[in-house]
């Protein structure tokens, strides 16, 4: 359901992706020729020393147009789909009988609508720009870890899981106190509202 959403926004997912890849190789491309040029550079040439400069600068902004370009892209389908699920919801709140309007305070629909939506955005959001960025940036940098030593590439292999279990023990957790979270903006515009009325 959620995927058919997102497609509606492919050309700009595509550009999102190109700019996290982008952003990632250079970043790893930066990684591994800082040694180089570092130990070499006493014994560089003046033309190595006079453009070294230019080539930071060029790096940095091509990084900078491939990062602005990768999380606008995937924050504006992001925003589009909260639209998008938003307009959904109240045309759904349209058509519910009188009988659910009874039950329900009109708080709880509207914490549903402005912000379970939205927290659900950001969560999607963020998932799919992290995913994005980091398995980039992890691709690039094992090439490059392999490149210069395969010893510590293996050993990251073998720490790496273990790391995966310690970060899905802490989004567990997290998930619960954000579930809390909504419960809690739910019952104050509840009460917000009867105060209001």
């Amino acid at each position: 359901w959620v995927l058919k959403h997102v497609l509606r926004y492919k050309y700009a997912l595509i550009i999102g992706c190109l700019g996290m890849i982008g952003t990632s190789s250079i970043d790893a491309f930066l990684i591994s020729k800082l040694k180089p040029i570092i130990n070499n550079f006493n014994n560089s040439s003046l033309i190595l020393i006079k453009w070294l400069p230019v080539f930071v600068i060029v790096i940095f902004l091509l990084r900078s147009i491939a990062g602005f370009a990768g999380n606008y892209s995937l924050m504006r389908v992001s925003r589009n789909i909260v639209r998008d699920f938003r307009v959904q919801l109240f045309n759904h709140y349209c058509y519910l009988p009188a009988k659910y309007y009874d039950n329900n305070s009109t708080g709880t629909m509207l914490a549903v609508i402005l912000y379970n939506v939205d927290q659900l955005s950001n969560g999607v959001s963020s998932i799919v720009i992290i995913a994005m960025r980091d398995i980039a940036y992890v691709s690039a940098l094992l090439v490059v870890m392999f490149y210069m030593s395969w010893h510590m590439s293996i050993l990251f292999l073998v720490i790496a899981p273990i790391i995966a279990y310690a970060v899905s023990l802490s989004s567990k957790r997290q998930r619960k106190v954000s579930h809390n979270v909504q419960e809690s903006v739910a019952d104050l515009t509840r009460l917000t509202e009867q105060g209001l009325q």
